[in-house]
């Protein structure tokens, strides 16, 4: 199946502020606002997305000590204010993004690509122009003429051309006044080359900033944070970066593998928000997050060891032995450190899996 294009009618949209200084590339909390578990009780001056003491969460889940604290540490309240005010127009963005009127480019790459706008219908090479501007979007920085270019082996001449028909398809800012699609000059440098700027899609909306940003806010709420978690579940669609054209996108491999840690990012939030669930007595959302960690990657262990954890606590003894009768069998000797930890002290095994 190839990208999707959707082109829709508009209201408002806004452009993404500066967050990421605080966490890491898969939108995880970093030191210094990250504080190692056991040395801060949860009290009014600190927080977590899982409060309780960790055996609350081993009981029950499919984690250990290690997971909960590289996904869910203790942050100060004074780093949570911090982080809550360096994201403001998040609220905006959401709303924008699931309002099918919003005029902004909204890029979804969390499943199949789509690219929204409202500009001039596209009648030829969807897919192709979908791929660019994926590219443009994915460069913070902008993407030079020359990194144009080189991603897709074409000359300056062509590179001119196809930007034309994307500031057309993007379409303009109402708000602003100006296409969506723009070209500016580093501070200083003198009008050489078209290579010194760089393009950029002003305003655009990706689901991929959206999950990070609101993955981010969560960590900023403390134990409050969880309805943000579920709420970047509700964007996953699929496998990041899938039905793409054959022979395409071959420069997403030198993109510092945004597929792979987007997918991996997807099953962290997933795994927490399962884990909480359980802990809660809530079965059903645990189930709602780890289906949406099995469509972002449907064969990693840790998805698929939260489901038998979920299965455990819904009584289904059959289904367990089951799954973890499959699970062994696959992994044979070559089981991980974490892995052979869960399965013991939940006393799983195809033998005893009914713990």
């Amino acid at each position: 199946m190839s990208a999707t294009v959707v082109t829709s009618r508009c209201r408002r949209c806004r452009t993404l502020e500066p967050w990421s200084r605080f966490a890491d590339r898969a939108g995880a909390v970093q030191p210094p606002y990250a504080v190692v578990r056991p040395d801060l009780p949860v009290s009014g001056e600190t927080g977590s997305l899982l409060p309780l003491p960790d055996a609350a969460y081993l009981e029950v889940g499919a984690t250990t000590a290690p997971d909960l604290q590289r996904l869910a540490p203790r942050t100060t309240s004074a780093d949570r204010a911090v982080m809550a005010a360096a994201d403001p127009s998040l609220a905006g963005d959401l709303e924008s993004w699931f309002d099918p009127a919003c005029a902004a480019p909204r890029v979804s790459l969390l499943g199949p690509v789509q690219v929204h706008t409202t500009g001039e219908p596209l009648h030829r090479r969807q897919d192709y122009y979908a791929e660019l501007v994926a590219f443009l979007v994915l460069g913070r920085a902008g993407r030079s003429a020359n990194d144009i270019a080189e991603a897709f082996a074409l000359d300056h001449v062509r590179v001119r051309n196809d930007l034309l028909v994307i500031r057309a398809w993007l379409g303009e800012d109402p708000w602003h006044g100006r296409t969506y699609l723009t070209w500016s000059r580093p501070r200083g440098a003198q009008q050489v080359a078209d290579a010194v700027g760089a393009y950029r899609v002003a305003g655009a909306l990706t689901d991929l900033d959206l999950f990070l940003r609101l993955r981010l806010r969560a960590q900023s709420r403390g134990s409050d944070g969880i309805e943000d978690l579920v709420t970047a579940l509700s964007l996953v669609r699929g496998t990041p970066f899938t039905d793409l054209p054959a022979g395409a996108w071959s420069w997403l491999a030198r993109e510092d593998r945004v597929d792979e840690y987007l997918a991996a990012a997807v099953v962290d939030v997933a795994h927490l928000v399962t884990t909480h669930a359980l802990s809660a007595g809530d079965v059903d959302l645990a189930q709602r997050a780890n289906d949406s960690a099995r469509l972002a990657a449907p064969d990693e262990d840790t998805a698929r060891w939260d489901q038998v954890a979920v299965e455990a606590a819904r009584g289904h003894r059959d289904r367990v032995e089951h799954l973890v009768g499959g699970l062994c069998a696959e992994a044979g000797e070559t089981a991980s450190t974490r892995t052979r930890e869960i399965r013991l002290r939940r006393e799983w095994s195809p033998e005893n899996a009914d713990k």
